[in-house]
Parts: structure tokens; sequence; C-alpha cells
């Protein structure tokens, strides 16, 4: 008695062997956007997600980089106003 075992692909449109060639090329161009070498410069790839008719799409997010002086960032102190005594002294001479 020999019993048949049916294999079953879990895609059906596409192979196993595709899926995984274009999974490699995603986190390679993801590796390669990490690294600074991206080819849309000032974005990053925030999440992947494959459609069910199989296309892959891809949510970016603009970066804006900032850059801080080379001798770091300058704080001013806030400016005090005269001593209480000094402004009291100026305005009684006033009436």
């Amino acid at each position: 008695m020999a019993i048949a075992e049916r294999r079953r692909s879990r895609s059906r449109s596409r192979s196993r062997k595709n899926i995984r060639s274009e999974i490699k090329a995603l986190e390679a161009e993801l590796h390669a956007r990490k690294h600074g070498r991206a080819h849309s410069h000032g974005r990053e790839l925030v999440r992947a997600e494959q459609m069910p008719d199989g296309a892959v799409v891809l949510f970016e997010e603009k970066v804006e980089k900032v850059e801080e002086p080379r001798r770091g960032v300058r704080i001013e102190k806030d400016k005090k106003g005269p001593p209480p005594k000094l402004m009291r002294a100026m305005l009684a001479t006033l009436t």
C-alpha cells in the first residue's frame, strides 16, 4: 500500500526561489541605506509590505539631519535686570 504525498506550494503565483531572492534584494537595499549608500538621499525605510497580488510596497520617511557646529552649541544665559534696590532708587527719583 503506497500513500501518495501531495506537496502544496504556499504561493501559487511565485516560486519560493523568487520570493527568497526578492527578500535578499530588499535586505541588501536596507543595509545599503543604513550605511549611507542609498540612492534616495534623505529618506529612511520605515517598513516594507507585500500586497496580495505580489507587489512590494516600501514606506519611506524623509529625515532631516542637523549638524551641530564644530565647537558645540552656543548657550546664552538669560540677561537679568538690574538689582531690585537700584530699581527702587531709580523709581524714587522719578516721583
